[in-house]
């Protein structure tokens, strides 16, 4: 399976695949635990991807989101820009709701596109990505039950593991992805929030996750 980036790359060509997609609830999270973990390396993450992406690693930020749309209103920033963090302070989810973890134990980044298609057909974006996750996740463990929940949420086991945001630009879409990557069921905020720790999933490097 080629990376969760790569894997995006593929799904960008709308073709239909097979996930379970419920219908829509709730709110956009990411919590964490402060369990150490290898910090984000650049370097590894675009051995293993394809040259059409380039992304910047930012130990710690407000928002990715926001970061990707100054560098692209900067004319600083063009597709395949990838920009993901050790910790971001101010990250948002759909309606404007919270997404926070503590450092390094989230994997969180921001990327941007200039589809070659219709604007109308841009919407199906965050759901294309949310396929890439879930395939991504499922890959690296095959054991663990992963699905996307109509509009935005990735799930592993029924709860909530991560989510999808999306934010128009004149010419393109700058897409954030958070998923909860370790935290303890104590330091769940809400019931049916999850993280891949605590579901056992094999790999929990932030960089394998984003390139593997």
């Amino acid at each position: 399976m080629d990376s969760f980036i790569n894997s995006l790359t593929k799904v960008l060509n709308f073709s239909r695949g097979c996930v379970h997609i419920w219908a829509h609830e709730h709110k956009v999270l990411v919590v964490s635990t402060d369990t150490p973990r290898p910090a984000l390396d650049s370097s590894q993450i675009e051995e293993k991807i394809s040259r059409y992406w380039r992304v910047s690693v930012v130990e710690v930020t407000g928002s990715t989101q926001d970061d990707l749309a100054q560098l692209i209103s900067q004319s600083k920033a063009r597709t395949g820009e990838v920009i993901t963090t050790n910790y971001q302070s101010a990250g948002r989810g759909r309606l404007d709701r919270k997404f926070d973890a503590p450092a390094s134990s989230a994997l969180m980044f921001s990327f941007y596109l200039e589809p070659h298609r219709d604007k109308s057909d841009w919407s199906f974006l965050p759901l294309l990505t949310g396929l890439a996750a879930i395939f991504t996740m499922s890959s690296l463990d095959p054991a663990v039950s992963t699905s996307l929940k109509w509009p935005n949420d990735l799930l592993v086991a029924d709860g909530k593991v991560g989510g999808i945001i999306a934010q128009a630009t004149q010419s393109g879409v700058i897409i954030g992805v958070g998923i909860n990557v370790a935290m303890s069921d104590a330091e769940l905020p809400v019931s049916h929030a999850t993280s891949l720790q605590i579901n056992g999933f094999k790999e929990l490097n932030r960089n394998t996750i984003l390139s593997t």
